[in-house]
């Protein structure tokens, strides 16, 4: 396999793969080389064949969640959901405390379109490690995405806090909780994308009123 893991350091995975199905026939249960011939292949775009090694270094991996997880994550790379989400859910029982994996199976979940499993899911990962502020930010995704509006919206205010989160804007006036208006100022500004600021545009109704001024910053009109 040395071989075959020097001819990938150098970009050359197709001469590589060789290598790793000879090792794999003169040791079936070589985790390693599944994996590093899966990753090669996956690389090659050979999606049909980095399945089924990933899959099979998976199913080595079972006693290794670390290393197993990392698999899982592969296999996501691929967009095989179904199997990333078996994956995942094997590598919490597997180490019921692997708070990333967790995350990872409500971030599957998500995709899939399962919000109730994803809630689930996020909901063990923050009961592990509450600070872990990507499944913070999935769960509160899950709940909005699930009409959950009311703890949803309290949740989101995880995003701040996630990776390539938006930056969290600081004003010397307080920001508005849901207390009258009236004869005051309020600024609403744009945070994410322009979807997003037309979504919630048709909202500066419920907020005026004719004793209430208004000011909207949302990003410039591009061609």
């Amino acid at each position: 396999m040395r071989t075959g893991n020097g001819y990938a350091a150098q970009g050359n995975d197709a001469v590589a793969i060789p290598y790793y199905q000879q090792a794999v026939k003169l040791a079936p249960d070589f985790a390693d080389a599944w994996a590093n011939r899966g990753l090669a292949e996956a690389r090659l775009r050979l999606n049909k064949a980095a399945r089924t090694s990933l899959m099979r270094a998976a199913e080595l991996m079972q006693e290794n969640p670390n290393a197993y997880n990392k698999i899982s994550n592969q296999v996501f790379t691929l967009l095989e959901l179904e199997n990333t989400a078996m994956c995942y859910l094997s590598v919490t029982k597997a180490d019921p405390l692997f708070s990333n994996a967790c995350n990872n199976l409500g971030n599957t979940n998500l995709q899939l379109l399962k919000s109730d499993d994803a809630i689930t899911a996020y909901e063990r990962a923050i009961a592990i490690d509450p600070n872990h502020a990507d499944a913070r930010n999935g769960y509160a995704q899950a709940l909005l995405i699930n009409g959950n509006f009311k703890r949803g919206w309290a949740a989101y205010e995880a995003r701040f806090d996630a990776p390539n989160a938006p930056s969290r804007r600081t004003f010397s006036s307080p920001q508005w909780s849901g207390q009258n208006l009236d004869g005051k100022s309020i600024l609403l500004y744009a945070e994410q994308g322009i979807g997003d600021t037309i979504q919630f545009l048709r909202f500066t109704k419920q907020v005026k009123n004719k004793n209430t001024q208004v000011i909207i910053e949302c990003q410039k009109n591009h061609p």
